[in-house]
């Protein structure tokens, strides 16, 4: 404070730069519109396979490190991958990537901003500092990885925001043997986060299961989406789970709209420590702590986990002993620093009333302490009036004139530096009780995962009650399906279907008119086994089916005119993709394979993919329009999708049969299109010459 007073008053107001936000690292949760999660992903190319360098036959290898700001998590993998990228597609598909650190300009979204490094500046001194923190030395075993996270570091060194990535936790990016594959494909294909029109969550399957309070249990219920259980056990305890909440549901939501978003809120208070927030955090986490005690009165060993219950009681008592949050966070002990200066700060501002009252009395004045700006409790007295010798004039107007004593500015001074410490030991009170409160990072992890994962089973619960929706039934002795009253789960006015699939065929081949329904019963049928799998009802009156590892999908397909690739291109690389992944377990769909060429050449090859298909004996529905094909094709059950024919118009009746639809019926399609009636009547004509 002294060495302030003696320096040149700058007429410049000087700012500091505190830290810096970007698309993929905005940590303030009120500046978060969407509750599920998004990233900022470093991407490291890798030049050799760092698994089998010998034996690996793959045309890339990455290590790719997520980060998501808004809970200072970090997910990390290192992988090989096709030529097409697939599975780097998958990742994308998969996670919500706004922002990209890389080496080189990779751009596998067009729309992702990318943040290229060349080099980093210093890298020895960084990868010092790295290797120091033990913690992520042990975490990120490869050296890729490990380079991942110096380019983070380094990127947010120079964000002035390095220190918030000390507590960050580090989680593999990795498949469960216990959870089924869905790739890129499947999820884009299947509407499964958002759907193909405008890319909203409107009409997906997210959509239509969530059911969740919380904010951090729809992140977690969109990771149980995409990665649906393999183990019969797994499932069936998360239906048991899901059961035993029914008399229980409306309170143990009640509670969760309480809590609010407490994984983002710590890591808010962390980045930027407020006593709002704080207090906020403290309502949080009592009424986890409600939430806690209605739980393990259900009759489900899963609830009633007294750990969690017991630890919160403990550290909000501790809290609660040494600091007192309300407008501002006050400490309990006498003992405390602030409490110390707060009395220090007292006894100065007496020292200098009464020194005003002794200068009044002494002197015969009527002086008053008048503050202008940094200049404050100056001695206001009248122009007219004498005042002693050693009063030295700060500031006077037509009226009054204003004074300093050397005693009074030495007053003045100790008022202002205590003043001073006061506030930073506020700041340090604020830090040191957040501090003491979020210690024990990792039990608030595992509660954060206990409550999301109960959220989660709230949501199935609520789900489940939808009387369209029923319980399935897993066959695990064969690769039969059955369904009865299938729907498709996010159009639940469409007509219903039945179908039964026999065990002596895995291909089941699906005929009909354009328009006619086939993708929708395709899709319905997927949509199911994911719903069934992950512990949910389907949209069915009664459905059977066996456990699948997999799911592949091919439907539709565009040209991608950017990358130079054909319809027919992305056909075939797709179906290379099921054809070297798929196993025995595995739920394959493929819609209209070949269309993307010759008639011949694509009639070929799907009867070709159909023979490898079958040796494998995966679960195979597969929809055409190339009739010789299903005509000629033995090993498989055949269905078509039923219309009729009223005059010049179609009738498509959306009910699935037994049986071949030799006519796709596309004029009378052309007809609903209003193509012109001349041009349809020619075209019948030059269809009848071709058939003959």
């Amino acid at each position: 404070m002294r060495e302030k007073e003696q320096r040149v008053k700058s007429k410049v107001i000087e700012r500091e730069l505190v830290d810096v936000v970007t698309p993929g690292t905005v940590y303030n949760s009120d500046l978060i519109l969407s509750p599920l999660q998004f990233y900022l992903a470093v991407i490291k190319r890798i030049d050799i396979c760092p698994f089998s360098p010998t034996e690996c036959i793959k045309e890339h290898h990455f290590s790719v490190l997520l980060y998501d700001a808004s809970i200072n998590k970090i997910k990390v993998t290192t992988f090989c991958d096709t030529f097409d990228y697939n599975v780097m597609g998958t990742i994308f598909v998969q996670n919500d990537i706004r922002e990209i650190i890389s080496e080189e300009n990779i751009k596998f979204f067009d729309s992702k901003s990318i943040s290229p490094i060349k080099e980093i500046e210093d890298v020895e001194n960084i990868k010092d500092q790295i290797e120091r923190m033990s913690y992520f030395s042990k975490k990120l075993k490869l050296g890729s990885e490990q380079e991942c996270f110096r380019y983070l570091y380094y990127y947010f060194i120079k964000l002035k925001r390095d220190r918030i990535l000390l507590n960050a936790e580090v989680l593999p990016l990795e498949e469960n043997s216990t959870n089924m594959t869905l790739d890129g494909s499947t999820i884009k294909n299947m509407d499964i986060l958002a759907n193909n029109h405008d890319n909203t969550e409107e009409c997906s399957l997210f959509k239509k299961i969530n059911y969740c309070t919380s904010s951090f249990g729809q992140r977690k219920l969109k990771r149980w989406l995409l990665s649906p259980l393999t183990d019969i056990k797994l499932i069936n305890e998360r239906r048991e789970r899901t059961k035993a909440l029914t008399l229980h549901s409306n309170e143990v939501k009640e509670k969760f709209l309480q809590i609010g978003d407490i994984e983002r809120l710590i890591c808010k208070v962390t980045n930027m420590p407020r006593t709002l927030d704080l207090k906020k955090l403290l309502d949080a986490l009592k009424h986890s702590l409600d939430l806690l005690k209605i739980l393990v009165n259900i009759d489900h060993s899963f609830f009633k986990n007294e750990y969690f219950g017991i630890r919160l009681t403990e550290i909000l008592c501790s809290f609660e002993s040494l600091y007192k949050v309300e407008e501002e966070v006050t400490a309990i002990s006498e003992d405390d620093p602030i409490h110390v200066l707060n009395k220090k700060f007292k006894t100065i501002q007496n020292s200098l009333n009464k020194y005003l009252e002794r200068i009044n009395e002494f002197y015969g004045l009527k002086g008053v302490y008048k503050s202008l700006n940094k200049d404050i409790f100056q001695i206001e007295v009248d122009t007219n009036c004498q005042v002693p010798e050693d009063f030295r004039m700060v500031s006077f107007t037509k009226n009054v004139k204003r004074y300093y004593t050397d005693e009074l500015k030495r007053l003045v001074r100790t008022y202002s530096e205590t003043e001073e410490k006061i506030f930073q030991a506020e700041n340090s009170l604020l830090k040191r009780s957040l501090e003491f409160l979020l210690k024990d990072s990792m039990f608030f992890n595992e509660l954060i995962d206990f409550l999301s994962t109960v959220d989660c089973y709230l949501s199935f619960n609520l789900f489940n009650n939808q009387k369209e929706f029923n319980e399935p039934e897993f066959t695990l002795d064969d690769q039969t399906i059955t369904l009865k009253g299938l729907v498709h789960p996010t159009y639940l006015d469409f007509i219903s279907n039945d179908f039964s699939s026999t065990p002596n065929y895995n291909i089941n081949l699906v005929t009909g008119p354009n328009m006619g329904g086939k993708s929708t019963f395709l899709r319905a049928i997927c949509l199911n086994i994911i719903l069934a799998q992950m512990g949910l009802n389907v949209s069915c009156t009664e459905m059977k089916l066996p456990i699948f590892d997999k799911i592949f999908t091919r439907i539709g397909a565009s040209d991608s005119l950017a990358k130079g690739e054909s319809t027919f291109y992305i056909e075939l690389s797709e179906c290379s993709k099921i054809l070297n992944t798929a196993t025995s377990r595995s739920f394959v769909l493929l819609d209209e394979l070949g269309r993307g060429t010759s008639t011949r050449d694509g009639e070929a090859i799907a009867k070709a993919v159909l023979d490898h298909l079958n040796k494998i004996g995966c679960v195979t529905f597969f929809s055409t329009h190339y009739h010789n094909l299903v005509q000629d094709y033995k090993n498989a059950e055949k269905f078509f999708v039923k219309a009729q024919i009223d005059k010049n118009d179609i009738i498509f009746l959306y009910k699935i049969d037994k049986g071949i639809c030799y006519e796709s019926y596309g004029l009378y399609v052309a007809r609903l299109a209003n193509i012109p009636e001349s041009i349809i009547n020619r075209a019948n004509e030059i269809k009848k010459q071709l058939e003959k």
